[in-house]
């Protein structure tokens, strides 16, 4: 079996809880960094799955950051084949535009924790659902996308409508931050760009608040969160036909 690829798009943000349930998994992932010039690469062939990480950078900033076009490709010829694929925040955003969905800027970020409820079909979902219809999730994001009818919508939040979805059976789209650990939550709130866009954009949401909130839902969110990514990763051992 081959190796996952893990593309990371910003220094602070590695692969966190997803990376040690690979571990857990006994699975090999390559990290590839494309924040530091690491060249992505346009098709899966070679990897067992493919992971694209957030990142402060719009899908439609492509003239700007060459890497995010190359990413769009990745995740088309990923769905296209029929191999594993996971966005989280960004690479969500970047799965949505693969597919033919629109990303824009949201009317406002989404910074901090807040609950995601699962749709019907997010409830019967084999990798989503379980016995727990709603979460409190860590949310990093001021773009949003609309999904094409080719998609499969699995949760909300108040803020958001599109907060995860799935295209086939093994391509998979999370808004929200299931793989931040509480170090990486403590980098993210520690960054200067960060702590701007809270104080510009963030509706009177506090870095101390936020950390006074991962107190009391990090340890919750993280058990989800194994139970999650489990499931996502065996699906590199089932059939790999679309």
């Amino acid at each position: 079996m081959g190796s996952w690829w893990v593309i990371q798009n910003t220094a602070i943000e590695g692969p966190g809880l997803l990376g040690e349930a690979l571990e857990a998994a006994g699975a090999r992932f390559l990290l590839v960094p494309a924040w530091d010039g690491a060249e992505v690469p346009e098709s899966p062939d070679g990897a067992c799955g493919i992971v694209i990480l957030g990142g402060p950078m719009g899908v439609y900033e492509r003239e700007r950051y060459a890497f995010v076009d190359r990413e769009v490709s990745l995740a088309r010829r990923s769905v296209e084949a029929g191999v594993p694929f996971l966005g989280i925040c960004l690479g969500s955003q970047i799965l949505a535009a693969a597919v033919g969905g629109r990303v824009y800027p949201g009317p406002r970020p989404e910074l901090g924790w807040a609950p995601v409820t699962l749709t019907r079909e997010g409830k019967s979902d084999p990798v989503l659902g379980g016995n727990h219809p709603t979460l409190d999730v860590f949310h990093w994001h001021g773009d949003t996308f609309d999904l094409p009818p080719s998609a499969t919508p699995l949760a909300r939040s108040d803020a958001y409508v599109n907060q995860a979805f799935r295209i086939g059976r093994r391509a998979y789209g999370l808004q929200f931050h299931l793989e931040f650990s509480v170090p990486i939550i403590d980098a993210v709130l520690a960054d200067p760009g960060n702590q701007d866009w809270m104080r510009e954009r963030g509706a009177g949401v506090t870095g101390d608040g936020i950390r006074e909130d991962t107190s009391r839902h990090a340890a919750a969110c993280a058990s989800r969160a194994r139970e999650v990514f489990a499931r996502f990763i065996a699906l590199a051992d089932r059939d790999a036909s679309p």
